[in-house]
């Protein structure tokens, strides 16, 4: 999922964006590499050693069999019991997204905490040289935060996350309607954006990850899975509040667009909805 589009989307849908990585048609094929395509991003980012990514590999590839078969099914679930309840309804109010959003929130923290947890003895105590090369990464990232989120005009801004959110939405409504995307530019025009805050929160988090990978396990200190946690939850109770703000507005705007969404439009978002389900299923 984009940068700009907004937590929100990404915590509740999360479960959909389990088979991105599954294109050309190949389902599931990317979620079985997971742990391998993870090693890679990792080696990318931390210059691992040899020793290193021996200690590493069994480790992710117990925590892929673990949320295969403790995550996964959780997922299902919730799509069962939570969101297939919802799209029944001509209505969903923005108290019943938050619920689900709520729940997401609880399986990004077990991932998060589980991987952590599983890559630390392999990470912790990183020599100066890795620490080095993950600032390096860190302020190549950063200049393009910075180019895309605080140097460009606000309203340059505005427009764009509202045409990711219409291209979101897009895939799951078909194509919206004239009015639904006027609604989504009014809401973008109108919303709260605080780049500042979330730059300033970004450089706290980045902080915390640096300070994981120096730790030994047995040391004081964030461990690796608290640093993980941290890259999606804010930091400071500025950013928790706003957060939340953002929470709330994204899925007032969400029941907006359901509620004026025509009958072709929820039995769309209804059928994508079961489509997935049997994606993850064949994935269990």
């Amino acid at each position: 999922m984009k940068k700009s589009n907004t937590r929100v989307l990404f915590l509740s849908l999360c479960f959909f964006m389990t088979l991105l990585c599954s294109g050309c048609g190949f389902v599931g094929l990317g979620y079985s590499q997971t742990d391998r395509i993870t090693l890679w991003w990792l080696d990318r980012y931390l210059d691992l050693s040899s020793a290193q990514k021996e200690l590493l590999r069994p480790q992710l590839a117990q925590t892929l069999a673990w949320h295969k078969e403790k995550e996964l099914p959780l997922y299902v679930s919730l799509i069962e019991t939570q969101v297939e309840p919802l799209l029944a309804k001509e209505n969903i109010s923005q108290k019943e997204l938050m619920k689900v959003i709520d729940i997401m929130e609880l399986r990004y923290t077990a991932l998060a905490q589980k991987a952590g947890s599983a890559a630390e003895p392999a990470l912790s105590k990183m020599d100066s040289t890795q620490i080095a090369f993950v600032k390096q990464a860190f302020e190549k990232s950063n200049k393009k935060f910075k180019s895309k989120h605080l140097d460009t005009p606000m309203a340059e801004i505005r427009k764009r996350r509202a045409d990711d959110f219409v291209d979101l939405l897009d895939d799951w409504f078909g194509t919206l309607t004239e009015a639904q995307k006027t609604l989504i530019e009014e809401h973008y025009k109108n919303r709260s954006i605080d780049n500042m805050l979330w730059w300033e929160e970004r450089l706290v988090r980045q902080q915390l990850v640096l300070k994981a990978l120096q730790r030994g396990t047995s040391e004081p200190g964030p461990s690796l899975g608290d640093a993980l946690v941290s890259l999606l939850e804010p930091v400071s109770d500025k950013g928790k509040i706003y957060l939340l703000q953002t929470h709330k507005d994204t899925t007032d705007l969400l029941s907006q667009l359901w509620q004026s969404s025509s009958p072709e439009q929820k039995k769309a978002a209804r059928e994508k909805l079961i489509y997935w389900k049997k994606q993850i299923s064949k994935l269990m």
